[in-house]
């Protein structure tokens, strides 16, 4: 632990360049014969400075150069510098040296055009560069060419995040520090590089003291970082190295291999990538949070596959930076191919693949639409769940039709038909609807416990609807006279026109009401084929002209 008597190893370095000015003149004044004017002091040593009490025996730091020349106004020029500091203990802290300095000891400046290196006794920091100057006035020292840091226990990354672990260069154009604020900033062509963690900016400032204690790196001017095969930027980015975080401020963006919200989320999904552009964002070990006008788009190769826009995006990690969970909030639109989804909130969990969209969610593919409680896309199985107040809207020209005479249900096939219930659930080819299942369009409204819509082809047309347990329905002829139809099953392919009605079918209108184990009714024609039929007329009824024409069938 460090005593509060040590000075950090940068305020020893900036103060001493000052003060071994005064104690080099001291020197040479003592070396100076009477009436001659300066010498060389060769193998000059300053008197050294040493700990206040209790450390009072143990010297702070020790100047030493190769020889001092005296010059002309109270400089100084000093050959091969070396700047030794301790610890209180007596180890060695920290080594500075430089080929050449000139001391200024009237306006209190050390400058040199040559090379200047820093180092630490533990090999855990080194900075090098070419011309320097101290500044005791401004408490600053500048380095202005050729800037380049090694700091071990630095900068790198590890899976999705780049964190804070060992081995980092900085390099740059200049170098400024300021003792009294203690930042350090590197300026101009900023790089940074780590084990797995490249970083480019204009400007990168932190708090330096030596050993290295400072907890945030800053950087500015355009700043980028990238790790293998992940990259990112802002207006501003800060590293905090207690917390293994990174932060992005402006402009920010993320790029990164794999899918957001499908099968194959994994970073390193097979041609795959997604790039999230926010106003800012956190990356840390195990998740990141981006926030602001969050826009992530998938790509398949170079061509976008997908997008999603939202308020706020908080993402779940694993190693090697795979998605756990994914939760998009505020106005959350997802758009793929013709298919678009909306929501207050997006839940993507990895474990099952399945986008869960809630918050008034809604749907859209082509001319169909719908909505419910809650929406349920599972990627991996091509199938979407839609639960609590269920609703479906489709034109009727999704439904196959055949050759159907004028004024049939052909001249419907620009209206829309509404489908509601409990849940349903849509996958290829086939959309299975349960619980207080209502179809509702200009012609015809069936009620039923279940009803399918299939396609049998697997395409989007649909070319059969089977509505199962309590079928109840009222339908229009082409008369448009409304015929009231009861039954356990009632099976309508689309391609003929053909509504099967089974388990104790009953046909029923003012006129009077029809019953047989098989109803068959042509809607195309209005014909009518029973089996075992009844009928039953009102008393006032016109009798065969009541319902549609028919033809009855024996029992066998």
């Amino acid at each position: 632990m460090r005593r509060k008597y040590f000075q950090p190893g940068w305020q020893v370095l900036l103060a001493v360049l000052f003060l071994c000015a005064a104690a080099r003149t001291t020197q040479a004044q003592t070396n100076k014969p009477s009436g001659a004017s300066l010498a060389k002091i060769i193998d000059f040593q300053s008197p050294g400075n040493y700990y206040e009490p209790p450390f009072q025996q143990q010297m702070k730091y020790l100047v030493q150069g190769a020889q001092a020349q005296p010059l002309a106004n109270a400089c100084y020029l000093i050959n091969q510098l070396k700047l030794t500091t301790f610890q209180t203990n007596g180890g060695v802290e920290m080594i500075i040296a430089a080929a050449d300095c000139v001391l200024d000891s009237k306006s209190h400046v050390a400058a040199s055009p040559g090379p200047l290196s820093v180092r630490t006794a533990d090999g855990r920091f080194f900075l090098e560069g070419q011309g320097f100057a101290w500044v005791q006035s401004e408490s600053s020292l500048n380095i202005s060419n050729r800037v380049h840091t090694v700091i071990h226990q630095g900068l790198s990354a590890t899976n999705a995040v780049p964190q804070m672990a060992e081995d980092m260069e900085v390099f740059s154009d200049h170098f400024v520090y300021n003792q009294k604020t203690g930042q350090s900033v590197y300026r101009d062509n900023v790089r940074v590089a780590g084990t797995n963690l490249t970083l480019t900016a204009g400007e990168l400032s932190l708090s330096l003291s030596l050993p290295m204690t400072n907890n945030v790196i800053t950087l500015k001017g355009r700043p980028t970082w990238s790790s293998g095969q992940r990259n990112g930027g802002g207006d501003v980015l800060k590293f905090d190295r207690v917390n293994n975080s990174l932060r992005a401020t402006g402009n920010s963006y993320v790029k990164m291999p794999g899918t957001v919200m499908g099968t194959n989320a994994q970073a390193g999904a097979a041609g795959k990538s997604f790039e999230v552009l926010a106003d800012n964002y956190e990356l840390r070990t195990n998740g990141a949070t981006f926030i602001g006008n969050v826009r992530v788009t998938q790509f398949a190769g170079d061509q976008p596959a997908g997008k999603m826009n939202c308020g706020v995006m908080t993402v779940a990690l694993k190693p090697p930076g795979e998605i756990q969970w994914l939760v998009a909030e505020n106005n959350v639109v997802v758009e793929q191919d013709d298919g678009r989804f909306t929501g207050a909130t997006a839940l993507f969990t990895a474990t099952n693949s399945v986008v869960q969209f809630s918050g008034n969610p809604t749907w859209s593919k082509g001319g169909r639409n719908g909505s419910g409680d809650g929406v349920f896309v599972d990627q991996a199985r091509s199938e979407m769940t839609v639960r609590g107040h269920a609703r479906m809207k489709l034109p009727r020209g999704d439904m196959k039709t055949g050759a159907i005479p004028q004024g049939g249900m052909a001249a419907t096939a620009d209206k829309i038909v509404t489908i509601t219930s409990d849940e349903y659930v849509v996958k290829s080819g086939r959309a299975a609807f349960r619980g207080h299942v209502r179809i509702e369009d200009a012609q015809m409204q069936i009620a039923s416990d279940l009803l399918t819509a299939d396609s049998l082809a697997g395409g989007e047309q649909i070319e059969r609807i089977t509505a199962e347990r309590n079928v109840v329905a009222d339908l229009k002829d082409s008369n448009g006279t409304n015929t009231h139809v009861t039954a356990d099953r009632a099976l309508y392919t689309v391609s003929d026109s053909f509504l099967r009605l089974t388990g104790s079918p009953v046909v029923q209108n003012e006129q009077g009401t029809l019953t047989g184990s098989i109803i068959v009714w042509d809607r195309a024609y209005d014909l009518l084929i029973v089996r075992n039929q009844k009928m039953v007329f009102q008393a006032s009824g016109p009798g065969e002209e009541a319902f549609p024409s028919f033809q009855s069938k024996a029992k066998k």
